[in-house]
């Protein structure tokens, strides 16, 4: 009895079904907002790759950042509009017509933004109360705004901008200032100091003559409650009679001063028991910006002792006398 017959290959095509996971190859960032990811198909594709489908988890708060598609034929893809210094968790499936498959999952962290310091930071004063602050862009990284910090004691203010300079208002004028830059997310550039200029020294509110005498008279005054930077004072005289009148600039290393509140001053060579008129001013030493003037007090120096009579002439009489 002989060998049976074989017969001819038969090939069957089973069912498509789900498939097999697919394979994280990479996941590496591509700058602090985005990250390039790349697979291999599934081991198992169990029917034609239609799709791959994504989910990206932020797992600092496990929010659900994303859900996006690439095609079947496609093994790479940059996922973006992600946040710095932040760890994701991704999850990617295969799809056939059957449906999705198992997932596998990569877990990646976006760097922090690399930026740099501003440069070359400028300040000048702009009067007494501002300073003009001017800087170039960090060579590295991109900025979205700046914080310039200033104080003139311990405490810092903040003032925000986008351009790359800024002017400082509303300062104490005569006042020191530091002074630094820093990018939004970056460091801070080198400190620089300015001061703002002198004011306009407030009026002079006590003014006294406390002593009169025949040729001359004694100044008091306490200097103005809001100074504004170095100053130095003028005083102002006029004889009532003639209207002549004189200024005369005192710097404070001139005077002598009571109790160290008040200044005082000696303005001598007046004529006795005559009418005058003072009044005082304060203006800043560098800028002459001047105060207002107090009030005017008006005195009378002392009777002094007569001079010598003048073209004395001798007449004799005719009874011999003279």
């Amino acid at each position: 009895m002989g060998p049976e017959p074989v017969s001819d290959d038969l090939t069957v095509r089973t069912g498509e079904d789900i498939p097999g996971p697919p394979l994280f190859e990479r996941a590496d960032p591509v700058n602090s907002t985005a990250i390039f990811v790349s697979w291999t198909a599934p081991s198992e594709p169990r029917g034609k790759i239609l799709d791959y489908r994504f989910h990206v988890l932020s797992s600092s708060n496990l929010d659900s950042v994303a859900n996006f598609t690439a095609q079947g034929n496609e093994s790479n893809v940059i996922i973006g509009n992600l946040t710095e210094g932040t760890n994701y968790s991704i999850y990617m499936r295969a799809r056939t017509s059957q449906g999705l498959g198992e997932p596998d999952l990569v877990y990646v962290t976006t760097p922090k933004r690399i930026v740099g310091a501003p440069r070359g930071l400028l300040a000048t004063s702009g009067g007494p109360y501002s300073i003009s602050v001017s800087w170039l862009a960090p060579s590295v990284g991109s900025i979205s705004h700046y914080v310039v910090v200033y104080s003139a004691d311990s405490q810092k203010q903040n003032a925000s901008t986008t351009e790359e300079s800024y002017e400082l208002k509303g300062l104490s004028p005569y006042t020191y200032y530091r002074i630094e830059v820093k990018a939004e997310g970056g460091n801070a550039s080198a400190v620089t100091f300015a001061y703002t200029q002198e004011g306009t020294p407030g009026q002079i509110e006590l003014f006294e003559i406390p002593r009169v005498d025949a040729s001359f008279v004694v100044l008091e005054w306490e200097p103005p409650r809001r100074p504004e930077g170095r100053i130095a004072y003028r005083y102002r005289i006029t004889e009532a009679a003639t209207e002549w009148t004189r200024n005369v600039d005192l710097l404070p290393s001139e005077l002598g001063s009571l109790e160290g509140r008040f200044f005082r001053w000696k303005v001598a060579n007046l004529t006795g028991f005559t009418q005058y008129q003072f009044s005082m001013r304060a203006f800043n030493i560098r800028h002459r910006r001047e105060g207002a003037w107090s009030i005017t007090k008006v005195i009378r120096t002392d009777e002094g002792k007569p001079g010598p009579p003048e073209d004395v002439r001798v007449y004799v009489r005719r009874d011999g006398r003279v």
